[in-house]
């Protein structure tokens, strides 16, 4: 939607989606989510040259997929001229199946009648392509 230089880029650590998992931290302050259980996330920002740290200028119209389990953030945006909008979707495979997780979550909780082990259905996970399936669920 917006020029993005490559300074107010997100940044993406690559490789880091095979680490293993790691407690995610806020994108506002960086503190650790609550009663995950998980290990600490490495300190990055105090070894920044031991990462391979991936940033992408962009143009309007450019588009950004990625793992969702890879390690990624991004500045605050340096532009005095350009805003930093976006627009995030979250796409999962046939295969996923909905999880309950212990503590704090990336995704917004909300009310839902899925089961650990459901796959994604319904109305708040439409189906958007399937080859095995004709018509949404």
């Amino acid at each position: 939607m917006d020029p993005v230089n490559e300074e107010s880029s997100p940044e993406y650590i690559r490789g880091s989606h095979q680490w293993g998992k790691f407690n995610p931290q806020h994108f506002d302050d960086h503190s650790p989510y609550e009663g995950t259980g998980l290990p600490a996330l490495p300190d990055i920002e105090a070894d920044r040259e031991t990462y391979d740290i991936a940033r992408f200028g962009l143009e309007p119209g450019d588009c950004l997929l990625f793992q969702a389990m890879i390690v990624h953030g991004a500045p605050g945006n340096a532009s005095t001229i350009h805003r930093r909008r976006a627009y995030s979707t979250r796409w999962l495979g046939d295969d996923a199946r909905f999880c309950q997780r212990s503590g704090e979550v990336a995704i917004p909780s909300f009310p839902t009648e899925l089961n650990d082990g459901d796959e994604f259905a319904g109305k708040m996970f439409p189906t958007v392509f399937s080859s095995a399936r004709s018509g949404p669920r």
